[in-house]
């Protein structure tokens, strides 16, 4: 049971980051497109938003994971 729900999390984990990852670089291109006048600027802030928030959700996580880290770490046993 604890093996497949590191591996379930393990995969959650990974599908997470390569959404931060798409959001950031889907935003990379909008801006290239935008400099190039080939997109719109809504559709451009509507995309670094998007990433921002991705980014600032992924940090969130990476938060918690390295208090409950700390927190394991720190118990007496």
């Amino acid at each position: 049971p604890d093996s497949h729900q590191s591996d379930r999390f393990d995969r959650i984990f990974q599908q997470t980051l390569n959404h931060v990852n798409d959001t950031q670089l889907d935003a990379g291109q909008q801006m290239v497109a935008l400099e190039s006048g080939k997109d719109n600027l809504i559709e451009t802030v509507l995309a670094i938003q998007k990433a921002s928030q991705t980014m600032n959700m992924m940090i969130q996580v990476r938060n918690r994971l390295v208090e409950g880290y700390q927190e394991i770490f720190s118990q007496q046993i």
